[in-house]
Formats: C-alpha cells, sequence, structure tokens
C-alpha cells in the first residue's frame, strides 16, 4: 500500500512541476534570471485589496461605515458594488495601508461619479503617509455626475507603506475598482 501511494505521489508531483515548467516557459520567465520576472510580476498585481467593494468592506478601515460611507448596490462602474459618501465631515475616511517599496514608482487608478457637487472639495482620493496627517504625497479632486477613471502617480520616497484616502465634504460621490502597480 505504501508503494502505491508513494508512486501516486511521485507522479502527482511530477505533474504539477510539468504545469510549473511550463508555465514559466509560455510567459517566457528564465529561470537564471528571475528579477524581471518579479518585476513583471509586481507590475501586473493589483496591491489594492478589494479595490471594487465586491468583497463588502474588506480591506477598507472607516471612521463612519454605515452613517457616511456605505457599499452602494445601486450604481457601480463595475460589478455590483461601490462605495458611496453622503455628508461626509471633516476627519471621517476611508482608508488601507498599502505596503510598498522604497523610492518606488507607483500608479493608482481608480473610477469616481459627483452627482451632488457642493465645494471644490465634494470628494477627495490621496495617498498620504497616514490617514490623518496633511502630508500628502498626492491627490485628486473627482467631478461630474458620470463614471469617469482618474489616476494618481507618485513615488514612495523612503516610506514603506502609504496610506489610500477616500474623503469629502457636503456632497454625495461614488468611487470603485481602485487599482495600485508598480508604475513601469
Amino acid at each position: 500500500m505504501k508503494t502505491k501511494i508513494t508512486i501516486i505521489g511521485v507522479i502527482a508531483v511530477a505533474a504539477l512541476m510539468g504545469i510549473a515548467f511550463s508555465a514559466c516557459a509560455s510567459t517566457g520567465a528564465n529561470t537564471g534570471s528571475t528579477a524581471s520576472g518579479r518585476a513583471s510580476a509586481e507590475a501586473a498585481q493589483n496591491l489594492i485589496l478589494n479595490g471594487s467593494f465586491e468583497e463588502g468592506k474588506k480591506g477598507w478601515t472607516c471612521t463612519a461605515w454605515d452613517d457616511i460611507f456605505t457599499l452602494d448596490t445601486t450604481t457601480a462602474y463595475d460589478g455590483t458594488t461601490s462605495l458611496k459618501t453622503v455628508d461626509c465631515f471633516w476627519g471621517a475616511n476611508v482608508n488601507q495601508y498599502l505596503a510598498v517599496r522604497p523610492n518606488t514608482n507607483y500608479v493608482v487608478t481608480f473610477y469616481a461619479k459627483v452627482p451632488r457637487n457642493t465645494d471644490q472639495w465634494s470628494c477627495l482620493v490621496k495617498i498620504g503617509v497616514n490617514n490623518i496627517s496633511p502630508d500628502k504625497i498626492v491627490d485628486v479632486n473627482p467631478v461630474g455626475d458620470e463614471w469617469k477613471q482618474y489616476e494618481l502617480r507618485f513615488n514612495s520616497k523612503d516610506n514603506r507603506r502609504v496610506c489610500l484616502l477616500i474623503l469629502g465634504n457636503e456632497s454625495e460621490f461614488y468611487v470603485d475598482d481602485f487599482e495600485m502597480h508598480v508604475d513601469k
């Protein structure tokens, strides 16, 4: 019985290795040089957990869930869920800390629409050092009542983590499909 299990185990391991070798060959990965393969994998990987809000609040921290920030299933750029914000007050935000490599360029993309605008700060998405500091790295103020894609490009400087913040003012806005990648 042990011999049979061992042979089956060896066949299973060989099959898995064959799949791994064929996957490396099909992507053009060179087992002698993994740095370029690792860099392209990082560039392709979305570094934001649950950027589409399809998994609810997973990955996100909020100072006012359900009062100001809600998961909305009536409008989404893609999928079935977006983050809706209504009448945000000072200090309220949704955020996610993101691990970054120091001195590396990144790009964040997302979609937003702002059906009710009260001032220039109706909707603000920013990358900062933390979730309370005015020490921003980069930000954008989405406007317009149709879904539009926005982009934030930044360098992580000497930081090993940054904070993606979503905040606003006395307005109504929706955001969806956040992605962050190493900028090529």
